[in-house]
Parts: C-alpha cells; sequence; structure tokens
C-alpha cells in the first residue's frame, strides 16, 4: 500500500509553531542586558528595595542622605509652588531668606512625582537604586558601540565594572548628585557617535546627553563633561581630522553643544550670580582644593572599608591628606587595571578607539591628582596640570575636588576591559568557557570594590512624636534645634513638619548666616562650627550678663519669643555640648516633653502660643547692646580666658539708650596679623581713632559718645582691611578675612 500523505520536510520539521525562546531573546540583546543588571542591582543592595520608605543607607544623624534629600525635596516643591528654587526661607530662618546651591537639578526634577506619590525616602531610594541598572545599561550601550557588536557579553561586563564599582558604591552613602552616575556613559556614546555619523539626529542626542549629564550634578559637568569633551574634541581635530573637519560635521557639533547648554542654563543660571556671602564662601572653600585630590596609592589600594581587603589598607589610608575618605574611594581593582593596560597590546584589539580611550585615562588620572602630587599624604613635586586648568580658567575654581575626575578614569578602564575581554572570549572554543570567564572577572571585580559587607547596611528612619505635634502646629513660628551645629537629621525633619529653622545646613554655608544667630543674642554660643568659646563645658556661661562681649539686657526667653520661635530641641547625646541642657533648663524650665530615639535623649519646650512681642523699654541709665553687620560670626576667646569677636573690616554695634545724652564707649581692641587703624563711628560721623601700632597686643580705648533716643549705630573701621590668616600664618586653616579683636564693649560710666 502507497502511503499518499505527503513527505514532511525537514525544513517544517525544524521551524516550530511557537518561536524558540532563545531566538527572542536574541532579538532583544538589549533588554535582556537592562534585566540583568536590574537583577544584579536588586542583589548587590538587597535588602533597600524592601525597605523603600522605610530605611537610608547612610543615614547617621551627620550623613549626608538627609541633606541630599532636603535638597531633592526642596527643588520639586519650590517649582510646584512657583518659587525660586535656588533660594529659601526654611533655613536661617532668622534671614529673610538664603541662597541654596542645588547642584543635583536632574534627581529634583525628575524625582518629584514619586515624592508626591510615595514620599521623600522613597523618592531618594528610588533614584539611588536606579542608578546601578542605568549605569551599567549605558556603558554597556557604549561598550557595545565601540566593540561594533563584536562581543555584548564584554560589554556587558565593562557595565557592571563601571555600574559597581568602588566609587559608585561608596556614594550611596548620601551623595544623591554624585550617585546619579548613569547618564556619563551616555553623554559619551552620543560623543563618539556624532563624530562616527554625523547628522542632525545625533547632534540632538548629543545636546540632551549633555544636558543629562550637566544637571547629574554641577560637579560632573566641570570634572567630567569638561575634560573629556575638550579631550574628545582635540583627539577629533587631530588624529581624526580629515573626518572632523568636513562641513557640516563641525556644525553639528555646535548644534550639539548649544542645545546641551540651552537646556542647562536656567537650572544653573543662579551660579552666575550668587550672593555677596555664598560667593565669598565658595572662594574660601575652593582654597582646601589639595585635601579633596586623589593620593597616588588611592588608585592602587582597596579602598579601607572594603570587607576583604581594607583591614590591610586602612593603615596606609588614616595618612592620606583628604579631610574625608569617601573622596579617596577611587580604587578601579587590579583586575580592571590589569585588563585596561593590556588592551593597547593585544593583536587585532589595537585601533584608534583603544587608543582614544587610553588617552582619556590619562588624561583624567593627572587631573584627579589635583594641583600637587601626594603619595600617602605627602606633597610632592612640582605643580600639576590641575593647577593650570581648573586654577586659571574661568569659572573652574570654584570646584574643589579633583578626586571626583577618577571616575572618567574608571569608564574608561571599564571601556578598555571590554576590548581586552573580546579578545579573549574570541580564543575560548566553548561558550561555556566564556560564560564562566565573565562571570569570575565580574565576581573578581565586585569583590575588589565593594565598601560593605552585604547586605547593604541600613538604618530605619524614625520621626519622633515631638517633630509630629510640630507638624500639627497651625500658625507661623520657628523651630531652634541645639546645638546648632552640622547634623542634617533636622532638615529631613523639615520635611515632614515643615516649619521654618533657625539652624540650616547650605551647600556652602556663608558667614551672613551663621552670624544671624550672634544678631538674636545668646544663639552665637550654640554655634558648635563657629565658636571655640562652647569648648570647656560652657565655662562662658558664667560670663556677667550672658555670653557676649558686652552686657546683655535681655534674658534668652524674651529674645526667643523675639524672634518667633515656636518650639526648642535639644539632642544631648554628646558630653561635650551637655552643658546645653543644664542652660536651657535654667532658663526655660524644665521641657515640655521628652523621648529617646536611637538611644538619643531628646528634649522639647513648647513656647506657643507666641504673643504679639513688644520689647521691653531699655531700664534708666542702661542701654541695649547688639550686633549688626560686619562681623565674623562665632564667639572666641582670648588667652585669659575672656570672650571676643573678630570683625572683618567694619564691625557693628547697635546701642539703644535708656537714657540719651553724653557717655562714654570703652573697648579692648587687638590687632589680628599687623598694625591697625581703627575708626570709631556713630551714625556715620567720626568721634575717634585707635592707633594699634602693634599687632597681637590688645589695648583699651575710651571716646565720649552722645547718643540721640532711639537706635544709634557705632562702626568699628578698619582703614587697613582684612587679611585672610592662611596666607599669613604657617599652616593656619582659617580662611576668613579678619581685621581686629573687639572684647570688653562698655557703654556708660
Amino acid at each position: 500500500m502507497i502511503d499518499a500523505t505527503p513527505p514532511i520536510s525537514q525544513e517544517k520539521i525544524a521551524a516550530p509553531s511557537v518561536p524558540d525562546f532563545r531566538m527572542r531573546l536574541a532579538r532583544h540583546p538589549h533588554w535582556l542586558a537592562m534585566a540583568f543588571y536590574i537583577g544584579l542591582s536588586l542583589v548587590i543592595t538587597f535588602p533597600l528595595i524592601f525597605q523603600m520608605g522605610t530605611h537610608l543607607h547612610g543615614s547617621g544623624a551627620y550623613g549626608d542622605s538627609y541633606q541630599n534629600m532636603w535638597y531633592m525635596w526642596w527643588y520639586g516643591r519650590a517649582l510646584e509652588q512657583g518659587l525660586d528654587p535656588s533660594r529659601s526661607n526654611l533655613m536661617y530662618a532668622l534671614l529673610p531668606d538664603v541662597q541654596v546651591l542645588i547642584s543635583s537639578v536632574l534627581n529634583g526634577v525628575l524625582m518629584w512625582p514619586f515624592v508626591r506619590l510615595f514620599g521623600a525616602v522613597a523618592a531618594f531610594n528610588l533614584a539611588v537604586l536606579i542608578s546601578f541598572p542605568l549605569a551599567g545599561f549605558w556603558t554597556y550601550r557604549l561598550a557595545d558601540f565601540l566593540l561594533e557588536g563584536r562581543s555584548r557579553g564584554a560589554a556587558f561586563a565593562a557595565g557592571f565594572f563601571f555600574a559597581f564599582s568602588t566609587y559608585h558604591l561608596s556614594r550611596t552613602e548620601g551623595h544623591l548628585g554624585l550617585v546619579t552616575v548613569q547618564w556619563l556613559p551616555f553623554y559619551l556614546w552620543r560623543l563618539m557617535a556624532l563624530q562616527r555619523r554625523p547628522g542632525w539626529p545625533n547632534a540632538l542626542w548629543l545636546g540632551l546627553g549633555l544636558a543629562l549629564a550637566g544637571l547629574s550634578d554641577l560637579y560632573y559637568l566641570g570634572y567630567f563633561v569638561f575634560p573629556v569633551t575638550v579631550f574628545a574634541l582635540v583627539w577629533f581635530a587631530t588624529v581624526e581630522r580629515r573626518t572632523f573637519w568636513r562641513w557640516p560635521t563641525p556644525g553639528y557639533f555646535g548644534l550639539a553643544f548649544g542645545v546641551g547648554l540651552a537646556l542647562m542654563t536656567p537650572f544653573y543660571s543662579f551660579f552666575l550670580k550668587l550672593d555677596a556671602d555664598v560667593s565669598q564662601s565658595v572662594s574660601y572653600l575652593s582654597n582646601d582644593v589639595r585635601d579633596f585630590s586623589a593620593d597616588l596609592l588611592a588608585f592602587l589600594l582597596p579602598d579601607p572599608q572594603n570587607p576583604f581587603f581594607g583591614g590591610l589598607t586602612a593603615p596606609v589610608y588614616a595618612n592620606f591628606k583628604s579631610f574625608y575618605l569617601i573622596e579617596e574611594a577611587i580604587f578601579p581593582g587590579y583586575l580592571l587595571i590589569l585588563l585596561g593596560l593590556v588592551a593597547p597590546w593585544l593583536p587585532r584589539v589595537r585601533n584608534r578607539v583603544v587608543f582614544f580611550l587610553a588617552g582619556l585615562i590619562a588624561t583624567g588620572f593627572v587631573l584627579a591628582l589635583g594641583p600637587r602630587l601626594h603619595i600617602a599624604g605627602n606633597e610632592i613635586g612640582p605643580n600639576l596640570p590641575y593647577a593650570y586648568i581648573y586654577g586659571k580658567l574661568p569659572l573652574l575654581p570654584t570646584f574643589r575636588a579633583p578626586s571626583r575626575i577618577s571616575l572618567v578614569v574608571q569608564l574608561g578602564l571599564a571601556l578598555m576591559a571590554a576590548f581586552s575581554l573580546t579578545w579573549m572570549l574570541s580564543r575560548l572554543k566553548r561558550p561555556l568557557w566564556g560564560w564562566l570567564l565573565l562571570g569570575g572577572v565580574m565576581v573578581v571585580a565586585l569583590v575588589e570594590s565593594l565598601v560593605f559587607s552585604p547586605p547593604l547596611p541600613t538604618d530605619p528612619i524614625v520621626i519622633p512624636q515631638a517633630y509630629r505635634e510640630i507638624a500639627a502646629e497651625s500658625g507661623d513660628f520657628k523651630v531652634l534645634e541645639l546645638p546648632l551645629d552640622s547634623r542634617s537629621q533636622s532638615l529631613f525633619y523639615q520635611i515632614f513638619h515643615q516649619k521654618r529653622l533657625i539652624g540650616g545646613e547650605a551647600t556652602r554655608s556663608s558667614n551672613r548666616m551663621s552670624l544671624s544667630w550672634d544678631q538674636a543674642t545668646y544663639l552665637g554660643m550654640f554655634n558648635t562650627a563657629e565658636s571655640s568659646a562652647v569648648i570647656n563645658n560652657g565655662q562662658v556661661l558664667n560670663a556677667p550678663g550672658g555670653s557676649e562681649i558686652f552686657p546683655l539686657d535681655l534674658t534668652f526667653r524674651q529674645m526667643l519669643v523675639e524672634s518667633k520661635i515656636g518650639y526648642v530641641t535639644v539632642r544631648t547625646s554628646r558630653k561635650a555640648f551637655a552643658w546645653i541642657e543644664d542652660y536651657v533648663v535654667r532658663q526655660l524650665g524644665p521641657p515640655t516633653s521628652q523621648e529617646v530615639v536611637k538611644g538619643e535623649r531628646l528634649l522639647v519646650w513648647r513656647l506657643l502660643p507666641l504673643a504679639t512681642y513688644t520689647p521691653p523699654p531699655v531700664a534708666a541709665g542702661n542701654y541695649r547692646i547688639r550686633l549688626g553687620e560686619g562681623w565674623n560670626a562665632g564667639l572666641g576667646k582670648s588667652d585669659d580666658g575672656r570672650l571676643l569677636r573678630l570683625v572683618s573690616q567694619d564691625g557693628q554695634l547697635q546701642v539703644t539708650p535708656g537714657t540719651p545724652g553724653p557717655t562714654n564707649l570703652s573697648l579692648q581692641v587687638t590687632p589680628y596679623i599687623r598694625p591697625q587703624t581703627i575708626e570709631v563711628r556713630l551714625n556715620g560721623q567720626p568721634v575717634g581713632r585707635i592707633e594699634g601700632k602693634e599687632p597681637w597686643k590688645p589695648f583699651t580705648a575710651r571716646f565720649a559718645l552722645n547718643l540721640p533716643p532711639g537706635q544709634n549705630l557705632i562702626e568699628l573701621h578698619s582703614v587697613e582691611g582684612c587679611l585672610h590668616p592662611v596666607d599669613y600664618i604657617p599652616n593656619s586653616p582659617d580662611f576668613r578675612c579678619i581685621s581686629f579683636a573687639v572684647q570688653d564693649v562698655r557703654i556708660g560710666g
């Protein structure tokens, strides 16, 4: 019997009706890579994904997470309310407002919907978490582009090296802008793509990449976009000049940079018109650039927090010059260094892209070392290129952390490693060996880069009951948190209660901000950052009339009510400031409430309701004296223990007499650094001069005054002007501008 059924062809047997799963994946390799990066990110940052709204990594009382979260929250809130995000009256509330330098604009804009939906903590954690898969993905796309698709496995490894680097992992402790590294490889990808394929679409993509990278953090505009762009353009204009100079390619680059700058300018324009006090603070802080430069050994030794090697390297890091060792968290890993360095020597790998990356790595490495070479904390040799580029060109001197340029090195090495891995994979005959090789190098790289022992250490967020009560209070009042120090927790609690703070932690705190406390009287002695007088457990509290260089006629409570302070809180964890609790109890009585938060006592005084305040009249024969402008913030002490204040150039005293008419002014003056001639003026009119012919020698002066009714202004003017101690006193860390010190101000008698 003959079977009439036609035979089934091999072709039909081999083609199933349902496409093979592997074929589907092969058609979408980029999405598969993203899925793997997401999975790896969730594993390496575990258990953060389950604690998005309840915990933070690196959220200690003095960590930067709280401060960065506040800036992210404030930017979106200000835009929503039609306010200028670069100014706020929520901190340093004794001033009308202050300028806040928000450098991570992108997170403030993109995370605001998540803040509104899920809260600031969840939005902050989301911004940190997504930086890992996106950093890996865009580096993978860049590496795949440079490799021309020869090995997506090697490209994936490059993304892993960059996303889970020592630098990136360490920044999860709270530097939200600096952890946002994902748009840097995207920018370099579009830069290279425009050179290879000139056209307006790629020009627009490059413009977008420029804006995204620059708005991730202002430091990345100066420390990544600038050096990478300059190096790339020089390379294109010389090594690849035949294609680069062929019109309209230069025009496309001009279009791209124009678009990028146009997108960024509205967000960063306030940096071009800084307040005088903030500009001065920026200038002062930029002088410590050497302390934030990369130590050569930081490129060669695992981070001291590494759970496997940190015990061996921590003693070496302890000698580094940096104040904050997080700025030295730049170790690329021995494996990555090896893979990167061998790439230019491998056959069928050497090409212009590899040498471009080698030059980029060298550029980033040299610049990251800062103005002088540091080896194990020792500064040696002549000035490096950083001193001439970032120290001389316009705007660049305001950047003060050269070690952050190391990210250029990290990205360059990751891409070079992709070329080396491509060569190695091409020599393996079985795919299994290739997967084992890639898995092995990624595990080794992660072991070298970790800065914590898994799982990721997180800290629960606790909102004390006191802040819930403050949030429930209606009315316009301020909150005073003592001591006035560098804690950023207060800013986080403010997100919850949204009442104005007497204190604060601006990105660049200025003398004007801190001086606002001194001008309120009493508060200057709580300023731990500025006042040496608060040391020794508050012995200055025994000064007659209060802790000031002149007698005080208002009580502490009167000052609080006058300043519309409705709540006072005191934290008691540090023994050095135990005197604060005793002082406030003596002034205000027992606290209204107290609780223990994470082992720390929180004392709270409620002063509400605040009545309309009228200062008590000055008693006959007495004088009400307050600080005006022109002083350096904070109380100090002379060698004999007496209080002093420092004048920049024009120190003002506001004086209201209880009995107008003739009286006398006496004070002690000490010229700093050099002889000083000091003019004394009353309401703009000269009343005498002080000839301070010997620096550092105090002397007493006395003047006759005739005070009319109401507030009078006494000015102490330095004819020679102020000087910076750091420029004249060996090893001085003091960048303030100082002319003379004033003590023992007395009026009357």
